[in-house]
């Protein structure tokens, strides 16, 4: 009897064991995956709530103190020519992607920028404005190291242009865009039906009084060039506002204009400081304090222009740009707005220009005075 006692107790302790050890892992898998058990389904992106046209990216009075606007330095020694634009936006535990410059500027500058700034491994919102390589290229990447396909990072939601393009860079990105949708459980909206659906938000929440608003340019019915099509948001945290545009035209700009957003503490050039935008019907009705203008030292298209660096003085003179100062860190924290550098990094001597350490002009700058004549 004694025996069997024995081994019963053995045979009930060994059955405790096995619960206790079943219950550890279950309480591992919970406390070290967000998910879940994604190590059997797949990692998934985090829900989003949608209510009333509101696209909930952080929970409801979540306080977002701070607000920060990274505009990387996109030179790079293998893509020296390229103009582009890519944009990081932290606000609170919200990680946002506007655009991400060329094929090999997304793949060399943007993905270990989001590696070292995502800590969570989870992008929010991505905001592809436009089909054009300089905007969607790094979106693909090169070998599909791009954006979207950041090893072990998620994607929330996807806004983008709509239309369908006819360029292989378009299918490439289209076929990354799908599956995330398809097997990530990505949100994806397009920009036309933002503003015009009712089931479709136009509203991102990130937190208390800070929201991003896709604006309405009217530019979806017809195409006579893909940045007309550039989406369009405002962002808004505390007092401070932040309007970006794309490549937008002057057409698209005088449809903006008419819906009355008024004074922007912040203004994003428009196509690289490109004089198809920036046109003086927005400017007048936005005035604002600071502006950045979002191109390379040396592109192709020889942008920005000098006569819209100049028109821009006429509402600030705080016109900054990374092609003076290198990477450029935009700060809110709801009442007022500062501006941090990196320094212009020269990939000819693989070295920070001195100078640019300290925050330039463009106005002030040697690219604006001597042709882009940077010296130590």
């Amino acid at each position: 009897m004694a025996k069997k006692s024995v081994k019963k107790t053995n045979e009930i302790l060994v059955g405790l064991l096995l619960i206790v050890m079943i219950y550890a892992i279950i309480i591992t898998v919970l406390f070290f995956n967000k998910n879940g058990l994604d190590f059997l389904k797949g990692k998934q992106a985090s829900p989003t709530v949608v209510k009333e046209k509101i696209a909930y990216l952080a929970e409801e009075n979540t306080a977002c103190e701070n607000l920060e606007i990274i505009f990387p330095q996109l030179e790079h020694k293998d893509s020296q020519t390229q103009v582009g634009d890519a944009i990081y936006i932290k606000a609170g535990d919200v990680d946002i992607v506007v655009d991400a410059g060329e094929k090999g500027v997304g793949t060399n500058v943007m993905v270990p920028l989001l590696e070292k700034y995502v800590t969570d491994k989870e992008i929010d919102l991505i905001i592809t404005t436009h089909s054009d390589s300089d905007h969607m290229g790094g979106m693909v990447g090169v070998d599909g190291q791009g954006v979207l396909s950041i090893s072990g990072f998620t994607y929330r939601n996807i806004l983008d242009f709509g239309y369908l393009g006819t360029t292989n860079l378009f299918d490439e990105y289209y076929e990354i865009r799908q599956n995330l949708i398809e097997n990530k459980s990505t949100k994806y909206y397009k920009v036309e039906d933002s503003v015009t659906d009712e089931e479709t938000p136009n509203v991102f929440y990130l937190g208390m009084d800070t929201t991003l608003t896709i604006l309405d340019t009217k530019m979806y019915d017809y195409i006579t060039d893909v940045n007309e099509y550039s989406v369009c948001f405002l962002l808004e945290h505390g007092s401070q506002r932040f309007l970006f545009t794309g490549d937008a035209y002057d057409e698209a700009e005088k449809n903006l204009a008419n819906l009355n957003i008024g004074h922007v503490d912040f203004y994003k050039a428009a196509h690289h400081g490109s004089p198809t935008s920036n046109s003086v019907a927005l400017l007048d009705t936005i005035t604002p304090d600071y502006v950045v203008i979002d191109a390379t030292y040396s592109n192709k298209h020889n942008l920005p222009k000098k006569e819209i660096v100049d028109r821009f003085t006429n509402y600030t003179v705080n016109i900054y740009a990374p092609f003076v100062n290198g990477t450029l860190h935009v700060l809110s924290d709801g009442l007022d707005i500062s501006i941090t550098c990196e320094g212009f990094y020269d990939y000819e001597t693989n070295k920070i220009i001195t100078k640019t350490k300290s925050l330039i002009k463009v106005q002030n700058s040697d690219w604006y005075k001597y042709d882009g004549v940077y010296t130590n």
